[in-house]
Parts: structure tokens; C-alpha cells; sequence
């Protein structure tokens, strides 16, 4: 039933209102557009990192705040109870953004990366320096733990 639950999230996430398109996710199905083991997360997260120049940090929420802040259209949210990692292309104003979710029991972690320095959240960007990029590896690890 889980897998079912999480395959549907998966289909409406790739043509929900936002335009979103899915990369990949961490949970095995037929429906997930590329499987990557979350081991791999990072290899996966940190590639991102390297094609984009800010990154913007939307992590520490429980769920209930995620959705009051981001709207119900994350209400999918829910329904995942384990450790979940997924990646989705969205289009913005001025270019596009990658967000990277990590969702647990608990909670939902979320980074956006984009070329747009200004996207409207009114969160301020990090730039996504080379010689940042272990630290930010580092960083990215404790959200999977």
C-alpha cells in the first residue's frame, strides 16, 4: 500500500500545477522517473549543486508548517512515513529551480537551486561556490541522517 501511495504522490508531483517535472526519488517503483539508492543522494544533490549558482535552504519544517507555509498542493506530504528523497525541475520566473525533498516521519527538508538570485520567497540565496562545496557535502549529510 505504501508503494502505491508513494507512486501516485510521484505521478501527481510530475503534472501538478506547478509544471513540475520529477528526476528522481529515492523510493523504488515503476512509476518513479530514475530510482537512486539514498546512499547516492548526495552524489545526486552535490551534481546539482555544481549546474547552478545559488542554492536557497527551506529545511527544518514538521510537516503541518511545510504545507501552511508552501501551500496544499504538498499535502502528499503526509503519506510518507520512512526516509523519502526526491528531486523536481520547476519552472520560475526568470528561469528554472531544482528542489530537492527530503521527508521523513518527522519532518521535510527542502533546497531549491536556481540561477535566479530573486525568486520571490523572500529567503535569501547562497551562492554555490566551488570552494564551498565540502562544506555544503557536509552539511547536506546531516539532513539525510
Amino acid at each position: 500500500m505504501k508503494k502505491i501511495c508513494l507512486a501516485i504522490v510521484i505521478l501527481a508531483l510530475a503534472v501538478s500545477v506547478f509544471g513540475q517535472q520529477a528526476l528522481w526519488t529515492t523510493e523504488l517503483s515503476g512509476d518513479a522517473p530514475r530510482y537512486v539508492t539514498l546512499p547516492n543522494v548526495t552524489k545526486e544533490v552535490l551534481a546539482i549543486y555544481d549546474q547552478y549558482s545559488y542554492y536557497y535552504d527551506f529545511t527544518g519544517y514538521d510537516k503541518d508548517t511545510f504545507i501552511n507555509t508552501f501551500g496544499d498542493d504538498w499535502e502528499w506530504v503526509y503519506d510518507i512515513n520512512s526516509k523519502v528523497a526526491l528531486a523536481l525541475r520547476v519552472n520560475i520566473e526568470g528561469g528554472s529551480a531544482v528542489y530537492v525533498i527530503c521527508v521523513d516521519r518527522q519532518g521535510v527538508n527542502m533546497l531549491a537551486f536556481s540561477n535566479v538570485r530573486d525568486t520571490g520567497s523572500g529567503v535569501k540565496p547562497t551562492v554555490t561556490a566551488s570552494n564551498r562545496r565540502t562544506q555544503f557535502e557536509r552539511w547536506f549529510k546531516t539532513i539525510l541522517n
